[in-house]
Protein backbone atom coordinates (compact mmCIF):
# COMPACT_ATOMS: atom_id res chain seq x y z
CA UNK A 1 0.00 0.00 0.00
CA UNK A 2 2.93 2.32 0.66
CA UNK A 3 4.05 2.00 -2.94
CA UNK A 4 0.58 2.80 -4.26
CA UNK A 5 0.30 5.85 -2.01
CA UNK A 6 3.51 7.30 -3.40
CA UNK A 7 2.27 6.77 -6.95
CA UNK A 8 -1.11 8.33 -6.17
CA UNK A 9 0.62 11.44 -4.86
CA UNK A 10 2.63 11.73 -8.06
CA UNK A 11 2.65 14.48 -10.66
CA UNK A 12 2.44 13.53 -14.34
CA UNK A 13 2.93 16.30 -16.93
CA UNK A 14 1.94 16.04 -20.55
CA UNK A 15 3.55 18.24 -23.20
CA UNK A 16 2.08 21.72 -22.72
CA UNK A 17 2.18 22.36 -26.46
CA UNK A 18 -0.45 19.79 -27.21
CA UNK A 19 -1.27 21.39 -30.54
CA UNK A 20 1.80 22.18 -32.55
CA UNK A 21 3.58 21.95 -35.84
CA UNK A 22 5.28 18.56 -35.88
CA UNK A 23 6.56 18.11 -39.42
CA UNK A 24 5.33 21.06 -41.50
CA UNK A 25 5.32 24.79 -40.87
CA UNK A 26 2.16 26.24 -39.37
CA UNK A 27 0.15 29.05 -40.96
CA UNK A 28 -0.42 30.46 -37.45
CA UNK A 29 2.74 31.90 -35.79
CA UNK A 30 1.27 31.57 -32.28
CA UNK A 31 1.31 27.75 -32.53
CA UNK A 32 4.53 26.22 -31.11
CA UNK A 33 6.70 23.39 -32.42
CA UNK A 34 6.34 19.84 -31.20
CA UNK A 35 9.64 18.91 -32.85
CA UNK A 36 12.41 21.55 -33.06
CA UNK A 37 13.28 20.79 -36.70
CA UNK A 38 9.82 22.05 -37.77
CA UNK A 39 11.06 25.56 -36.97
CA UNK A 40 13.54 25.31 -39.85
CA UNK A 41 10.76 25.65 -42.42
CA UNK A 42 8.98 28.50 -40.62
CA UNK A 43 8.68 32.03 -41.96
CA UNK A 44 9.31 31.12 -45.59
CA UNK A 45 7.63 32.64 -48.64
CA UNK A 46 5.83 30.73 -51.39
CA UNK A 47 9.09 29.83 -53.12
CA UNK A 48 10.62 28.36 -49.98
CA UNK A 49 13.00 31.27 -49.37
CA UNK A 50 13.13 33.33 -46.13
CA UNK A 51 10.20 35.76 -46.13
CA UNK A 52 11.55 39.33 -45.68
CA UNK A 53 8.19 40.33 -44.15
CA UNK A 54 8.58 37.72 -41.40
CA UNK A 55 12.21 37.83 -40.36
CA UNK A 56 10.88 37.41 -36.83
CA UNK A 57 7.66 36.92 -34.86
CA UNK A 58 6.64 37.75 -31.29
CA UNK A 59 3.51 37.43 -29.21
CA UNK A 60 1.71 37.10 -25.89
CA UNK A 61 -0.83 34.43 -24.86
CA UNK A 62 -3.53 34.72 -22.20
CA UNK A 63 -4.93 31.44 -20.79
CA UNK A 64 -8.13 30.82 -18.83
CA UNK A 65 -10.29 27.76 -18.19
CA UNK A 66 -11.59 25.23 -15.72
CA UNK A 67 -13.76 22.17 -15.27
CA UNK A 68 -15.32 19.62 -12.95
CA UNK A 69 -14.39 16.06 -11.97
CA UNK A 70 -15.86 12.92 -10.47
CA UNK A 71 -19.58 13.77 -10.56
CA UNK A 72 -18.76 17.25 -9.23
CA UNK A 73 -16.59 15.83 -6.45
CA UNK A 74 -14.31 18.78 -7.15
CA UNK A 75 -13.87 21.61 -9.62
CA UNK A 76 -10.97 23.73 -10.78
CA UNK A 77 -10.15 27.01 -12.50
CA UNK A 78 -6.99 27.91 -14.40
CA UNK A 79 -5.37 31.19 -15.34
CA UNK A 80 -2.05 31.80 -17.04
CA UNK A 81 0.02 33.48 -19.70
CA UNK A 82 2.70 32.68 -22.24
CA UNK A 83 5.12 34.40 -24.60
CA UNK A 84 6.86 33.51 -27.85
CA UNK A 85 9.70 34.98 -29.88
CA UNK A 86 11.16 33.61 -33.09
CA UNK A 87 13.55 34.78 -35.78
CA UNK A 88 15.68 33.50 -38.60
CA UNK A 89 18.92 34.52 -40.27
CA UNK A 90 19.34 32.76 -43.60
CA UNK A 91 19.13 28.99 -43.02
CA UNK A 92 19.22 29.27 -39.20
CA UNK A 93 16.13 29.90 -37.07
CA UNK A 94 15.23 29.90 -33.39
CA UNK A 95 12.00 29.86 -31.37
CA UNK A 96 11.70 30.67 -27.67
CA UNK A 97 8.44 29.76 -25.87
CA UNK A 98 7.30 30.12 -22.26
CA UNK A 99 4.09 29.42 -20.35
CA UNK A 100 2.93 29.80 -16.75
CA UNK A 101 -0.36 28.46 -15.36
CA UNK A 102 -1.92 28.55 -11.90
CA UNK A 103 -4.83 26.24 -11.05
CA UNK A 104 -7.10 26.39 -8.00
CA UNK A 105 -8.82 23.11 -7.08
CA UNK A 106 -11.81 23.08 -4.72
CA UNK A 107 -13.17 19.94 -3.06
CA UNK A 108 -16.98 19.76 -3.34
CA UNK A 109 -17.52 16.26 -1.91
CA UNK A 110 -15.46 14.21 0.53
CA UNK A 111 -13.66 10.94 -0.15
CA UNK A 112 -10.89 9.89 -2.53
CA UNK A 113 -10.70 11.45 -5.99
CA UNK A 114 -7.97 10.54 -8.43
CA UNK A 115 -7.37 11.90 -11.91
CA UNK A 116 -5.51 14.30 -14.15
CA UNK A 117 -6.48 17.95 -13.85
CA UNK A 118 -5.13 20.56 -16.25
CA UNK A 119 -1.92 18.66 -17.07
CA UNK A 120 -1.19 17.52 -13.48
CA UNK A 121 -2.24 14.15 -12.02
CA UNK A 122 -3.75 14.51 -8.54
CA UNK A 123 -4.88 11.72 -6.23
CA UNK A 124 -5.74 11.45 -2.57
CA UNK A 125 -8.39 11.88 0.10
CA UNK A 126 -9.90 15.19 1.11
CA UNK A 127 -12.77 16.84 2.94
CA UNK A 128 -15.44 19.21 1.71
CA UNK A 129 -14.13 22.75 1.27
CA UNK A 130 -10.46 21.81 0.87
CA UNK A 131 -8.59 23.87 -1.73
CA UNK A 132 -5.30 23.16 -3.45
CA UNK A 133 -3.15 25.30 -5.72
CA UNK A 134 -0.87 23.95 -8.43
CA UNK A 135 1.54 25.96 -10.57
CA UNK A 136 2.91 24.75 -13.89
CA UNK A 137 5.75 26.41 -15.83
CA UNK A 138 7.44 25.54 -19.10
CA UNK A 139 10.12 27.16 -21.23
CA UNK A 140 12.02 25.85 -24.21
CA UNK A 141 14.35 27.06 -26.96
CA UNK A 142 14.36 25.46 -30.42
CA UNK A 143 17.23 25.90 -32.85
CA UNK A 144 17.08 24.65 -36.44
CA UNK A 145 19.25 24.81 -39.55
CA UNK A 146 18.04 24.07 -43.08
CA UNK A 147 20.38 22.17 -45.40
CA UNK A 148 18.50 22.04 -48.71
CA UNK A 149 15.45 19.78 -48.20
CA UNK A 150 16.61 18.76 -44.69
CA UNK A 151 16.00 20.63 -41.43
CA UNK A 152 17.94 19.60 -38.32
CA UNK A 153 16.71 20.82 -34.94
CA UNK A 154 17.77 20.84 -31.30
CA UNK A 155 15.84 21.73 -28.15
CA UNK A 156 16.73 22.63 -24.59
CA UNK A 157 14.10 23.42 -21.99
CA UNK A 158 12.72 22.97 -18.51
CA UNK A 159 9.40 22.30 -16.78
CA UNK A 160 8.24 22.66 -13.19
CA UNK A 161 5.01 21.55 -11.51
CA UNK A 162 4.41 22.69 -7.96
CA UNK A 163 1.47 21.11 -6.13
CA UNK A 164 0.51 22.49 -2.75
CA UNK A 165 1.50 20.15 0.11
CA UNK A 166 3.19 17.71 -2.33
CA UNK A 167 6.31 19.59 -3.41
CA UNK A 168 7.78 20.53 -6.79
CA UNK A 169 8.62 18.30 -9.73
CA UNK A 170 11.46 19.59 -11.91
CA UNK A 171 12.41 18.54 -15.42
CA UNK A 172 15.09 19.42 -17.94
CA UNK A 173 14.59 18.59 -21.64
CA UNK A 174 17.05 17.91 -24.45
CA UNK A 175 15.86 16.89 -27.88
CA UNK A 176 17.04 16.31 -31.45
CA UNK A 177 14.94 15.89 -34.58
CA UNK A 178 15.03 16.00 -38.36
CA UNK A 179 12.48 17.01 -40.99
CA UNK A 180 12.74 16.14 -44.69
CA UNK A 181 10.79 18.02 -47.36
CA UNK A 182 9.75 16.40 -50.65
CA UNK A 183 8.39 18.16 -53.74
CA UNK A 184 8.27 21.45 -51.79
CA UNK A 185 5.02 20.50 -50.03
CA UNK A 186 5.34 17.06 -48.35
CA UNK A 187 7.13 16.64 -45.01
CA UNK A 188 8.25 13.72 -42.84
CA UNK A 189 9.80 14.19 -39.44
CA UNK A 190 11.14 12.22 -36.51
CA UNK A 191 12.75 13.11 -33.21
CA UNK A 192 13.63 12.03 -29.71
CA UNK A 193 13.60 13.93 -26.44
CA UNK A 194 15.39 12.92 -23.23
CA UNK A 195 13.77 14.12 -20.02
CA UNK A 196 15.74 14.34 -16.79
CA UNK A 197 13.25 14.39 -13.90
CA UNK A 198 13.69 15.25 -10.23
CA UNK A 199 10.57 14.42 -8.15
CA UNK A 200 10.20 15.98 -4.67
CA UNK A 201 12.08 13.82 -2.18
CA UNK A 202 13.50 11.46 -4.83
CA UNK A 203 16.69 11.13 -6.84
CA UNK A 204 17.00 12.27 -10.43
CA UNK A 205 16.14 9.78 -13.19
CA UNK A 206 15.66 9.88 -16.97
CA UNK A 207 13.13 8.72 -19.55
CA UNK A 208 12.74 9.26 -23.28
CA UNK A 209 10.00 10.29 -25.69
CA UNK A 210 9.89 9.67 -29.48
CA UNK A 211 7.62 11.28 -32.05
CA UNK A 212 7.27 10.84 -35.84
CA UNK A 213 5.00 12.69 -38.24
CA UNK A 214 4.05 13.21 -41.88
CA UNK A 215 2.18 16.11 -43.43
CA UNK A 216 1.71 18.36 -46.40
CA UNK A 217 1.16 22.06 -47.05
CA UNK A 218 -0.46 23.36 -50.24
CA UNK A 219 -0.81 27.02 -51.18
CA UNK A 220 0.71 30.25 -49.93
CA UNK A 221 -1.68 33.24 -49.66
CA UNK A 222 -4.47 30.65 -49.31
CA UNK A 223 -3.97 26.96 -48.71
CA UNK A 224 -4.37 23.89 -46.53
CA UNK A 225 -2.05 22.11 -44.09
CA UNK A 226 -2.54 18.57 -42.79
CA UNK A 227 -0.37 16.41 -40.60
CA UNK A 228 -0.62 13.30 -38.49
CA UNK A 229 1.82 12.19 -35.80
CA UNK A 230 2.32 9.33 -33.40
CA UNK A 231 4.82 8.57 -30.69
CA UNK A 232 5.50 7.03 -27.32
CA UNK A 233 7.34 7.65 -24.09
CA UNK A 234 9.18 5.19 -21.89
CA UNK A 235 8.14 3.83 -18.53
CA UNK A 236 10.77 4.48 -15.88
CA UNK A 237 10.70 4.64 -12.09
CA UNK A 238 12.96 5.63 -9.22
CA UNK A 239 12.99 4.18 -5.71
CA UNK A 240 12.88 6.43 -2.66
CA UNK A 241 15.91 6.70 -0.40
CA UNK A 242 14.01 4.89 2.35
CA UNK A 243 13.14 2.04 0.01
CA UNK A 244 9.43 2.24 0.85
CA UNK A 245 8.03 3.84 -2.30
CA UNK A 246 8.50 4.57 -5.99
CA UNK A 247 8.07 7.52 -8.28
CA UNK A 248 7.13 6.53 -11.80
CA UNK A 249 6.73 8.03 -15.23
CA UNK A 250 4.26 5.76 -17.01
CA UNK A 251 4.52 4.64 -20.62
CA UNK A 252 2.49 6.78 -23.02
CA UNK A 253 1.11 6.30 -26.51
CA UNK A 254 0.70 9.64 -28.32
CA UNK A 255 -1.53 10.40 -31.34
CA UNK A 256 -1.91 13.82 -32.92
CA UNK A 257 -3.86 15.26 -35.87
CA UNK A 258 -3.96 18.82 -37.20
CA UNK A 259 -5.80 20.45 -40.11
CA UNK A 260 -5.34 24.13 -41.01
CA UNK A 261 -7.09 26.13 -43.73
CA UNK A 262 -5.87 29.57 -44.77
CA UNK A 263 -8.18 31.92 -46.66
CA UNK A 264 -6.17 35.09 -47.26
CA UNK A 265 -5.98 36.77 -43.81
CA UNK A 266 -8.22 34.17 -42.09
CA UNK A 267 -6.72 30.95 -40.66
CA UNK A 268 -8.92 28.16 -39.27
CA UNK A 269 -7.53 25.16 -37.40
CA UNK A 270 -8.82 21.87 -35.93
CA UNK A 271 -6.66 19.74 -33.63
CA UNK A 272 -7.00 16.39 -31.91
CA UNK A 273 -4.46 15.16 -29.37
CA UNK A 274 -4.67 11.91 -27.39
CA UNK A 275 -2.37 10.25 -24.88
CA UNK A 276 -3.12 6.70 -23.69
CA UNK A 277 -1.40 5.49 -20.51
CA UNK A 278 -2.00 1.74 -20.03
CA UNK A 279 -1.62 -0.02 -16.72
CA UNK A 280 1.52 -2.05 -17.34
CA UNK A 281 2.59 -2.89 -13.78
CA UNK A 282 1.42 -2.87 -10.18
CA UNK A 283 2.94 0.61 -9.87
CA UNK A 284 0.26 2.07 -12.16
CA UNK A 285 -2.88 3.10 -10.24
CA UNK A 286 -5.16 2.54 -13.27
CA UNK A 287 -5.16 2.94 -17.03
CA UNK A 288 -5.47 6.62 -17.93
CA UNK A 289 -6.16 8.70 -21.02
CA UNK A 290 -5.94 12.36 -21.99
CA UNK A 291 -7.95 13.62 -24.95
CA UNK A 292 -7.91 17.25 -26.09
CA UNK A 293 -9.93 18.55 -29.02
CA UNK A 294 -9.34 22.09 -30.15
CA UNK A 295 -10.63 24.67 -32.58
CA UNK A 296 -8.95 27.97 -33.37
CA UNK A 297 -9.26 30.96 -35.60
CA UNK A 298 -6.65 33.56 -36.52
CA UNK A 299 -6.98 36.91 -38.20
CA UNK A 300 -3.67 37.97 -39.77
CA UNK A 301 -3.65 41.70 -40.40
CA UNK A 302 -1.79 42.89 -43.53
CA UNK A 303 0.28 45.20 -41.28
CA UNK A 304 1.85 42.13 -39.67
CA UNK A 305 -0.26 41.72 -36.51
CA UNK A 306 -2.07 38.47 -35.67
CA UNK A 307 -4.95 37.74 -33.30
CA UNK A 308 -5.80 34.10 -32.41
CA UNK A 309 -8.68 32.58 -30.46
CA UNK A 310 -8.20 28.93 -29.44
CA UNK A 311 -10.49 26.75 -27.33
CA UNK A 312 -9.50 23.27 -26.15
CA UNK A 313 -12.00 20.75 -24.79
CA UNK A 314 -10.20 18.54 -22.28
CA UNK A 315 -11.21 15.06 -21.16
CA UNK A 316 -9.16 13.08 -18.61
CA UNK A 317 -10.14 9.56 -17.65
CA UNK A 318 -8.78 7.09 -15.12
CA UNK A 319 -10.00 3.52 -15.43
CA UNK A 320 -13.50 2.85 -16.72
CA UNK A 321 -15.66 4.34 -13.98
CA UNK A 322 -17.62 7.48 -14.81
CA UNK A 323 -16.74 9.20 -11.55
CA UNK A 324 -13.06 9.02 -12.56
CA UNK A 325 -13.60 11.32 -15.54
CA UNK A 326 -12.65 15.01 -15.55
CA UNK A 327 -13.94 17.40 -18.18
CA UNK A 328 -12.90 20.98 -18.73
CA UNK A 329 -11.80 23.55 -21.26
CA UNK A 330 -8.94 25.97 -21.79
CA UNK A 331 -9.24 29.17 -23.83
CA UNK A 332 -6.16 30.90 -25.24
CA UNK A 333 -6.13 34.42 -26.66
CA UNK A 334 -2.95 35.34 -28.56
CA UNK A 335 -1.81 38.71 -29.86
CA UNK A 336 1.38 38.87 -31.87
CA UNK A 337 3.17 40.37 -34.80
CA UNK A 338 6.00 39.98 -37.25
CA UNK A 339 9.04 42.10 -38.06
Amino acid sequence: MKILQFILLGVCLIPWSAYAQVASQTFDPSIPNQLPSAAGFSRLDGSGEPDPKQAGVFGFNRLSGGGAAGDDALNWSTKGYGTYLGSRLGPVSFDLRTTHKTTQITRILGGVVCGQIDEVLNCGAGVIGDTRKQVFGHQHLDLAVVLGPLSLGARVGSETAQVQSQGTLKRSLQGLSGTLRFLDFFYVSSGREVVSETPPGYKNYQWGRQLSAAGFTLGSDSGIRFEIASGKSEQKSVKSGLGTGYWQHSAEKIDHLTVEIKLAQLILGVDHHKIDIPRTSSLDPEARATQIKGIRGTWAYPEGFNFTFKRDSENYTMGTEGDNTEEGSLTTLSLGGSF
